[in-house]
């Protein structure tokens, strides 16, 4: 028997929904309805759909809620808004999120169909498809992506840690996309929103009984839906210890059962990865050592924007075609001080804040380039003109503070042996180190501080 694709559609308006239902089927999809927030969370927990087509606005919340409650369910299943009023500032928030599309209504459903067929089209023709290898010119980040690599060949669970914004999740998607599980889900758990039964329902699924008419209904939790794919769990560190403990049980057992169900066992046949902006030792003090050593079989440091001064032109490269084209602005090249006031920037949110502030740039330019006052808007008129006036060489001199100070990081700070990995003297690294300014406090404050 072939296989028939499955369309979920969210729509209050009842004519529109039988509408498209009508012409779903016409096109050979089996398709299903729901009225508003509350059948669609329940629906989407018990059933998979290869694809939704979902209404904005709802009579009890919005179709934007729905999907990010549902994410840890959806997997990559493709989701379409359709909305009678465009809203620039949703339609961006959604398609970050990873919506596939933001349309405005018409009376004419076919171009709806069409992007609809589209969209899963696209998905079945990129089913294993690789995600796009990271930036890697800087020595720091040429050696993650080769271990990242090596990782992928293997069913290890690994512990990503990194500051906020550093691009943990993004490299956990490469490396699954890289592995013999690329063709199925990659599931994300965010650690922190396991809280009492909707956590253990969100994790590991529950079947309700209804005195009714006899019938269950089932409630898929991200355990099951990840199938043999990968699990990702995001800040682990802020997982609570009960769900600590379920996890270690799962991980030992390669089983679990649903709430409500405790007679049946579902195989656990996923790989776990997590993440954490905490260090490994910050992490000892909050997970219990039988998760830590289970999860963290593999640890993956990935460096901070700061530190990876060669990356970030590469970069500015990938991310500003990709903020213009999510724009619907034409892409313009950056001024010469745009970019050293750019590589002068300690990048607190590092990628994140990035491509955040690309957005900002390509939003409200007025020239024919970037300047500094596009990137960054909010610092004082004084902080710009400062910024505006420093130089590439100016940009090259904070490059070398930060080569040095990754040197001094790997030799655990000695400085001889610094001054032997540069291919210096130690009198000549001494002096450098006292000229920009960098002791061994500033280098080692990242770790202080955690």
């Amino acid at each position: 028997m072939a296989y028939v694709t499955r369309i979920l559609v969210i729509e209050a308006d009842d004519a529109l929904s039988q509408k498209l239902i009508d012409r779903l089927e016409s096109e050979g999809f089996k398709a299903q309805a729901v009225k508003n927030r509350a059948q669609a969370s329940v629906i989407l927990r018990s059933l998979r759909f290869d694809a939704i087509l979902s209404e904005v606005r709802l009579p009890d919340g919005d179709g934007e809620q729905i999907y990010r409650e549902a994410l840890p369910f959806l997997g990559s299943t493709p989701i379409i808004f359709m909305t009678a009023s465009t809203n620039v500032d949703q339609a961006v928030r959604l398609l970050k999120a990873g919506a596939a599309d933001y349309v405005k209504k018409d009376r004419d459903i076919s171009p709806l169909i069409a992007r609809l067929q589209q969209v899963i089209s696209e998905r079945a023709a990129s089913k294993g498809k690789r995600w796009p290898e990271p930036i890697a010119i800087s020595a720091g980040m040429i050696d993650l992506k080769s271990r990242l690599e090596r990782l992928a060949a293997t069913s290890a669970s690994a512990l990503i840690l990194g500051e906020a914004g550093c691009g943990k999740e993004i490299l956990a998607r490469y490396m699954h996309g890289l592995s013999a599980r690329a063709g199925e889900p990659f599931v994300v758990v965010r650690c922190g929103g396991l809280v009492g039964h909707d956590g253990d329902r969100t994790l590991l699924g529950e079947v309700t009984h209804t005195s009714a008419n006899g019938g269950d209904q089932l409630r898929i939790g991200a355990l099951e839906h990840v199938g043999r794919g990968t699990l990702l769990l995001d800040e682990i560190g802020e997982l609570q210890a009960p769900f600590q403990e379920k996890l270690v049980q799962v991980i030992d057992s390669r089983q679990f059962s649903r709430i409500g169900d405790l007679a049946t066992s579902v195989p656990f046949e996923a790989r776990i990865l997590a993440t954490s902006h905490l260090s490994a030792e910050a992490l000892r003090a909050r997970l219990t050592p039988d998760l830590l050593n289970r999860i963290a079989v593999i640890e993956i440091i990935v460096p901070p924007l700061r530190n990876r001064q060669a990356d970030i032109e590469p970069l500015i490269a990938a991310l500003l075609p990709d903020v213009a084209a999510e724009l619907g602005v034409p892409t313009i090249p950056l001024e010469a001080a745009a970019i050293a006031a750019i590589h002068a920037h300690d990048w607190p949110g590092n990628v994140r804040e990035l491509r955040n502030r690309l957005v900002r740039a390509l939003s409200f330019a007025k020239g024919s380039k970037i300047g500094v006052e596009d990137v960054f808007p909010k610092e004082t008129a004084e902080e710009m003109r400062e910024s505006a006036k420093a130089t590439l060489d100016e940009a090259r001199i904070e490059a070398e503070r930060q080569h040095i100070r990754q040197a001094l990081k790997l030799n655990q700070g000695r400085v001889g042996r610094a001054a032997r990995s540069l291919g210096i003297s130690r009198v000549t690294l001494w002096t450098k180190m006292k000229r920009l300014r960098l002791s061994h406090d500033e280098v080692f404050k990242d770790e202080k501080k955690q």
